[in-house]
């Protein structure tokens, strides 16, 4: 009789977490669907990636690209060393910045350089950008142009 009770509470326990977990994954993919509404469209979203050579964010790159065009979104993602970007940034506009773990450290400098600007600045995470995980890279870029907005 116990053990009818303690199966039937826990399963009623693996239902509740279920259900939340259910509610919880619907609002975050709820939520970044609004994200990818609002930047949908003609509009060109430009993200550029700066590391120390400009080689390993490449793959990275095409990796966001393509999650860029399976989500129907408008992107041009750009990968360039950082001293590349310099002269990039000097002519050409961005929508956000994206440093590379390993580049962290020129954070403040690109703070400054983009502080007259609108043009948004973070450094990739660290699993992300080892794992070569583009959709959660776009995810954060798109996050950072719809903060700014």
């Amino acid at each position: 009789m116990q053990l009818a009770f303690l199966f039937d509470f826990f399963h009623l326990q693996a239902e509740k977490i279920r259900n939340k977990s259910e509610t919880l994954s619907f609002y975050n993919e709820s939520v970044k669907k609004r994200q990818e509404e609002s930047i949908m469209g003609d509009e060109k979203i430009r993200i550029l990636l700066v590391c120390s050579a400009g080689m390993s964010t490449s793959l990275l790159m095409e990796k966001m690209q393509h999650s860029a065009q399976d989500r129907g979104i408008n992107a041009e993602v750009m990968a360039m060393s950082s001293t590349e970007a310099d002269k990039f940034l000097k002519k050409e506009h961005v929508d956000v910045l994206l440093l590379g773990p390993q580049v962290r450290y020129m954070k403040k400098k690109y703070e400054k350089a983009l502080a007259k600007t609108d043009i948004p600045l973070a450094v990739i995470d660290m699993k992300d950008y080892g794992k070569m995980n583009g959709e959660k890279v776009l995810d954060a870029a798109l996050q950072l142009v719809n903060a700014g907005k």
